[in-house]
């Protein structure tokens, strides 16, 4: 090495945190009473777990479309209050939360939602950005062959919903 020359850095590992810590998703209650659907079966929160998440369901949630809290606690879902649902790294939720509600979400969580957009209260969507909130409307995903993997998914429920009620 020339004397003019600065040494060459030698890289150095860094500090990284631990992976012991899994997502944790929370789903809330839907407070609308016209919503008779819930995000996700007991099967469904299953699989997530057997993938390496945390299931958090609010107590009765799921309650509309007749699935018990045990049913999902036996698939390793934790029964939890609505706030500590709130609080997860991802929320699902289908109807639009309010400002109050999305306050109490975990700062720079995520919100899986329909969102109904252009409809939102300012409020709403002030207190998604103030909290770093990455919103996604599920009703308007689309894949490759165009398709809205979710909306017809819920669009499917809902027909055979209807079909029980007749």
């Amino acid at each position: 090495m020339n004397q003019n020359q600065a040494p060459i850095p030698v890289e150095q590992p860094a500090m990284v945190a631990s992976g012991n810590r899994s997502i944790s998703i929370g789903l809330p209650a839907c407070c609308d009473p016209l919503e008779r659907r819930f995000p996700l079966t007991p099967e469904s929160v299953n699989r997530l777990i057997e993938a390496g998440f945390e299931v958090k369901v609010q107590s009765g949630a799921a309650n509309v479309i007749h699935y018990s809290d045990n049913q999902y606690q036996s698939r390793g879902a934790t029964i939890v209050e609505r706030d500590e649902a709130l609080k997860c790294d991802v929320v699902i939720h289908l109807a639009p939360l309010s400002a109050v509600e999305v306050k109490k979400m975990r700062r720079g969580a995520m919100l899986l939602s329909m969102l109904q957009n252009g409809s939102q209260p300012r409020e709403t969507i002030t207190a998604l950005t103030d909290n770093h909130i990455t919103a996604i409307a599920i009703d308007l995903v689309q894949d490759e062959e165009g398709n809205h993997p979710f909306a017809d998914t819920l669009a499917e429920i809902d027909g055979r919903a209807a079909m029980s009620v007749a």
